[in-house]
């Protein structure tokens, strides 16, 4: 009799397992997916700014400004910052995508295509964003009033003058000079991520009050595609680094941020269920389509995966300031490489309003200064500075492939050069570039 009862016990025991299991198998069958802004349709980005307008008019936007306040000290200068703000737009994408039906999930904006002239950008367009120009927003948001507590009137933008963001092959840089994850929190929490938010400056230059301008998701999204890059460099080598200090004490995956351990936002592949389409129109500064347009012609697709270590299809791209050569051309010779430009430095009142902290600020600034100049002698002696275009290579694999739960997800081609050899000959293209610098960021960043 008992043995009986304990093999029923145990049959609906393994039911129960593998009712979990197919639920969580089920969570991940439609996986969402985020496109550069570039990328969009007509009709998606109709859909994105309609969705946008009822979350900030409906009380969600609200809702999410005073998240963002309340969890400012354990979000911000710490580094709880990337997987804080990974579940913070987690969340609200859930949310967009109630409203929002066309879109595969939240876009994200990677401002560094257009580093040396950000208002250039197409999502400053007046049918998209809204002008970078100072005072309320204009353009599809024009009039949106302030969601913030504390904080009455227009969400405004102040974009400062002759400002220059980080460029691809900065972020590529600090991708593979960052062996830490404390390290590369802090380079990427103070550089382009700060870079960004001075440059519109307005309420997105306020720590506190930041996301009551709808470009915030897109940026915060971008920063996000970072980290996922960086976690899935060299075979998913980083994918679950977590290290550094937050009031004294050492940070753990096991640690609980809102409502969620950090080891669930490390894996957002199996726990999340989504990815990212690395940028097809943003690195030749494309527009998806013309200004007022109605029509909706298919958004391009890439031919290889859409997981966050493919970037088999991406392109690093020139801008006014810095050019990339990319891949060699069909006849073995590179096109010259132009000078990178250093990046602007954060203004003192960015510092003071977004509270960061001053020295750390200055270290990371002075990091890029000698990384740029090493880059600069790299190019001055004819030697190739690495591109996004190499990033695919030192990505080598794919993330649903390699990780817990990827075999429940949409197959997606490994690519092509993601063999040993093409891995070498890549780390020894961007290692040469950036060995020299490798001990300098690690001491200047932690």
């Amino acid at each position: 009799m008992k043995s009986c009862r304990m093999l029923s016990l145990l049959a609906l025991a393994v039911l129960v397992l593998l009712a979990k299991a197919h639920d969580a198998m089920a969570e991940c069958g439609s996986r969402r997916l985020r496109k550069e802004i570039h990328d969009l349709t007509p009709s998606e980005m109709q859909s994105l700014v309609n969705g946008l307008k009822t979350l900030y008019s409906n009380g969600v936007g609200k809702y999410y400004v005073d998240m963002h306040v309340n969890m400012n000290t354990d979000a911000h200068n710490t580094p709880q910052f990337l997987p804080y703000h990974r579940l913070m737009v987690w969340k609200f994408e859930a949310e967009l995508l109630k409203v929002a039906p066309g879109l595969s999930g939240l876009p994200y904006w990677d401002a560094s295509y257009q580093a040396s002239n950000p208002a250039s950008s197409f999502v400053f367009r007046e049918d998209v964003f809204g002008a970078a120009a100072n005072g309320c927003l204009t353009g599809s948001f024009a009039g949106l009033p302030s969601t913030a507590s504390g904080i009455s009137g227009c969400v405004k933008r102040s974009p400062q003058p002759n400002f220059t963001l980080y460029s691809p092959e900065l972020i590529l840089g600090t991708m593979k000079a960052s062996d830490s994850y404390a390290s590369f929190e802090r380079s990427l929490e103070y550089g382009q991520h700060a870079s960004v938010h001075n440059y519109v400056a307005g309420n997105m230059g306020n720590v506190l009050f930041s996301p009551s301008d709808p470009i915030f998701w897109l940026h915060h999204s971008a920063v996000d595609y970072y980290w996922a890059k960086w976690q899935g460099l060299n075979n998913n080598a980083n994918y679950n680094k977590y290290n550094g200090q937050h009031k004294g004490r050492d940070v753990s995956p096991s640690n609980v941020l809102a409502d969620q351990p950090v080891s669930f936002m490390l894996d957002y592949w199996s726990n999340m269920c989504y990815q990212y389409q690395d940028p097809i129109n943003a690195p030749s500064g494309k527009a998806p389509f013309a200004l007022g347009s109605k029509g909706d012609t298919p958004s391009p697709t890439t031919t290889g995966s859409a997981s966050p270590t493919d970037t088999n299809n991406s392109t690093a791209s020139g801008n006014a300031t810095v050019t990339t050569s990319g891949a060699p051309s069909a006849t073995g010779t590179p096109a010259a490489q132009q000078n990178i430009t250093i990046p602007s430095g954060l203004t003192d009142e960015f510092i003071k309003q977004f509270q960061l902290n001053s020295t750390q600020a200055a270290r990371v600034h002075d990091m890029v200064v000698s990384f740029v100049n090493h880059l600069n002698e790299q190019i001055a002696a004819g030697q190739k500075v690495p591109t996004l275009a190499d990033l695919a290579i030192l990505s080598a694999g794919d993330v649903g492939a390699n990780l817990p739960g990827g075999a429940n997800a949409t197959p997606t081609p490994t690519p092509a050069h993601s063999g040993a050899g093409a891995l070498a000959m890549a780390d020894a293209r961007v290692g040469g570039a950036v060995t020299a610098v490798v001990v300098m960021v690690a001491g200047m960043l932690l």
